[in-house]
């Protein structure tokens, strides 16, 4: 094979079967964690049949040390860019994660203005990520410009005649109004008059970035404090008008009272973003079970790494009482930590433990609101991010040295050794190259979907009818769906083998030979 890069190995006969890592019947990861021991025990790799005569095999190496930035998945940046993120370490990140409140993109009745939104998606663009974002309606501080009850909605829409509440945040848990926990001011989304406006505000960021290039995934967010489905310790001060959900003075505020209006919500933010991935907030059971069964989105959690209640009393009995222990496989898992690394290591608590409890859930996203990791702790942290996500490995490619005939058959391999599957829409394409001569084909075959695990596939290359016979450098990628419109670092998925792709994210493989009809 002339040209072929060293880290490629030819070989006619399988070395001996290999331990890869786990999954249960069926081939799905086990959902099953015990403390030191390891989460997934893999298959070991069926031994396919040998390439015939005349049949060229290649094996690339894996590489099993590099930290990938790959689209759809890893590390978050937390409200700053990757580039502006000096808490990082390096780490490779595609994805920034803001949150928006509804007064920001709505200050005035129907005087939408998104330049919040604008400067976050102009920051993830000019550093190479996507935005993943939600919407707040409420909160627990004044939103700035810090005036009174200038909270996360906008007073406007009490003008308006919106029923809900005034309300402060009981963050020093002391059962009284502080200095510092202001008058907030929150709609009930199950009020009539709320909820149009609610949704007439989804539906203009819709027709705005529902196919912008840079937007990565969604949060299904409006419920409760910072969109999280819950209003915890938000005590109301007054009652505004009537609203459905009701609630008194002195109590919490209410959840949307009804589970239809909550599955509502749902709905609506699914109908309006219907090809963007979406996660749903893991503290609502109804929402919950309606986004990630109904619509097959993922889940999201707010309180990654609390090893007081949320870690080992809460979200494991929600995903099994909400039937989302398997969500994973059609939508994203993204994690957000309680506090962050540094008040984890201040407790004394495992994270080890914790960032192997995220790998079992099948994450793929994690972060730590870019504050500092403490240094003994990025090791760990590094080794996660070699598995959360996807992680595909091409193990072997099969083509014929000659062909004479119109098309050429290749067989490919290939093992997800991650612990999720790709959600978006990635694209194989294989490229020909004789001298002055290039052609690419159009996309062969989606990852979308690739369960960790392996996997074979087998896809036909035509020749162009104008290729003139010869002998062809064989090269393959796989490419976002957008790759023409969006950042280098987002253009195409990077392979977990040690053959080098080039800049623009081909990887030369093998070659072969076009003879005369």
């Amino acid at each position: 094979m002339r040209g072929a890069d060293t880290r490629l190995v030819l070989r006619e006969n399988f070395p001996k079967e290999e331990a890869l890592g786990g999954q249960g019947e069926g081939g799905v990861p086990e959902e099953s964690f015990v403390r030191g021991q390891p989460h997934r025990i893999f298959p070991r790799l069926q031994r396919p049949r040998d390439c015939p005569p005349g049949v060229v095999r290649v094996r690339p190496l894996e590489d099993t040390q590099s930290l990938y930035a790959n689209p759809g998945m890893g590390w978050q940046t937390f409200y700053r860019a990757a580039d502006r993120d000096e808490h990082r370490a390096q780490l490779p990140s595609t994805t920034l994660y803001a949150r928006l409140t509804w007064h920001e993109l709505e200050p005035e009745e129907g005087n939408f203005a998104f330049r919040a939104m604008e400067y976050w998606l102009g920051e993830a663009r000019r550093s190479g990520q996507r935005l993943a974002w939600r919407l707040m309606v409420a909160g627990s501080e004044a939103a700035p410009p810090y005036t009174p009850l200038l909270s996360y909605a906008p007073l406007w829409l009490k003008d308006q005649g919106a029923a809900g509440y005034i309300y402060y945040f009981d963050g020093n848990e002391n059962d009284r109004q502080d200095a510092d926990e202001p008058d907030l001011w929150a709609p009930d989304l199950a009020d009539p008059v709320a909820r149009f406006y609610h949704d007439r505000l989804v539906a203009e960021l819709a027709r705005r970035y529902q196919s912008h290039p840079f937007m990565d995934s969604l949060d299904i967010g409006s419920v409760g404090l910072w969109g999280e489905w819950h209003f915890w310790r938000a005590v109301i001060k007054q009652v505004v008008g009537r609203p459905p959900s009701g609630g008194t003075v002195g109590q919490w505020v209410p959840m949307p009272s009804e589970e239809e209006v909550r599955r509502s919500i749902v709905d609506t933010w699914v109908m309006a973003f219907p090809r963007l991935p979406k996660v749903m907030l893991i503290g609502d059971a109804a929402g919950m079970r309606h986004a990630t069964g109904w619509h097959r989105a993922g889940w999201r959690a707010d309180c990654w790494g609390d090893m007081r209640w949320h870690m080992p009393h809460f979200y494991d009995h929600q995903l099994e009482r909400t039937g989302a222990s398997h969500a994973w496989r059609v939508g994203p898992v993204a994690l957000e930590p309680c506090w962050t690394m540094e008040y984890w290591q201040q407790q004394g608590w495992d994270i080890r433990f914790i960032l192997d409890w995220a790998l079992s859930r099948h994450a793929s996203y994690l972060q730590n609101k870019s504050a500092p990791i403490p240094p003994q702790w990025l090791p760990e942290v590094q080794q996660a991010l070699r598995r959360i996500g996807y992680r595909l490995v091409l193990r072997e490619l099969c083509h014929p040295a000659q062909s004479s005939g119109s098309s050429f058959t290749i067989t490919m391999t290939w093992e997800n050794v991650g612990v999720a599957p790709p959600y978006g829409d990635y694209l194989l394409r294989v490229r020909l190259t004789h001298g002055a001569f290039r052609w690419v084909s159009p996309p062969l075959l989606s990852v979308k979907g690739w369960q960790p695990g392996p996997r074979t596939e087998t896809v036909v290359v035509n020749w162009p009818a104008f290729s003139p016979p010869g002998d062809y450098e064989l090269a393959l990628g796989v490419f976002s769906p957008e790759a023409a419109h969006t950042h280098p670092n987002l253009r195409f998925v990077k392979l977990a083998i040690q053959t080098p792709h080039d800049s623009e994210g081909w990887y030369v493989l093998s070659r072969v030979t076009r003879s005369a009809p």
